[in-house]
């Protein structure tokens, strides 16, 4: 039975059945602030990382019920891309590029040095983190050398071009966004949320108040007028969930950009 992992920390899923090692693992992320959930066998841990939302997967390769291998490969066919991070002790080429293969971020072999393990871990959610802005800000800076599939990329362009083309709708919500997306309600939701760190609701929201931040700084539109041309109705709404991304109201944005303010 896995351990639950804490609130308000970077959650760890760790799929490992040799039992001191889970302990030694787990007590140095905890130590490090990151909460920990442990699965025992591939079957448990898959069922586990189905279900959860967890930033990181630390998985070994030898598993009862079900091996590492095909536990990722199953993530990934769900559209689950959550960073993986294999551990094992087989160290043929054959088997490191088979777990590559699988969509696995990183491949380390046993025995490993914890902080090692530690500083994968770090840098793997840093670039994650990195991936997240950049697509809910549209910005490019600092994003070289970023792990993402071409697979992926061309489903964050393709989602990016629907919205951009339909926006203005009040009416394009979520619904009709999977629609035209070509893939299924699950595959979508894990996407979304583990490439951009959002629920889809919240991702469609954050982008519409980006164009609207980008229509108040590049349009004489007023603050209702902008609200209606990103799919908002209600002004007083808009206002609200503007200031929870940009913690100033709109007119206060465009006024602080007038004056040479830069806001993030």
């Amino acid at each position: 039975m896995a351990n639950k992992p804490q609130a308000g920390k970077y959650k760890i899923l760790l799929v490992e059945d040799e039992k001191d090692l889970v302990i030694t693992l787990r007590d140095k992320l905890e130590s490090e602030d990151f909460s920990v959930t442990t699965a025992w066998n591939g079957k448990e841990g898959q069922s586990i990382a189905e279900t959860g939302d967890f930033h990181c997967i630390v998985l070994d390769v030898m598993l009862p019920q079900r091996d590492g291998f095909q536990v990722c490969r199953n993530l990934r066919e769900q559209g689950i891309n959550t960073p993986v991070i294999m551990l094992t002790a087989r160290s043929a080429i054959e088997d490191q590029i088979e777990g590559v293969e699988t969509g696995a971020e990183s491949y380390i072999l046993k025995p490993f040095n914890m902080s090692y393990v530690h500083a994968v871990i770090t840098t793997l959610l840093r670039q994650r983190n990195i991936i997240h802005a950049k697509y809910i800000r549209n910005k490019d800076e600092g994003i070289k050398g970023i792990k993402i599939t071409t697979k992926d990329q061309k489903f964050l362009n393709d989602i990016n071009k629907l919205i951009l083309e339909n926006y203005a709708d009040p009416e394009f919500n979520i619904d009709k966004l999977v629609d035209t997306s070509y893939v299924g309600r699950t595959v979508f939701y894990h996407k979304i949320k583990s490439l951009t760190g959002l629920s889809p609701i919240d991702f469609l929201r954050q982008k519409r108040l980006h164009i609207a931040a980008q229509l108040l700084l590049e349009t004489d539109y007023n603050i209702s007028e902008v609200a209606i041309l990103t799919g908002f109705n209600d002004v007083k709404n808009f206002s609200k969930r503007f200031k929870e991304i940009f913690h100033c109201t709109p007119s206060q944005y465009r006024d602080d950009a007038l004056v040479g303010k830069t806001i993030d």
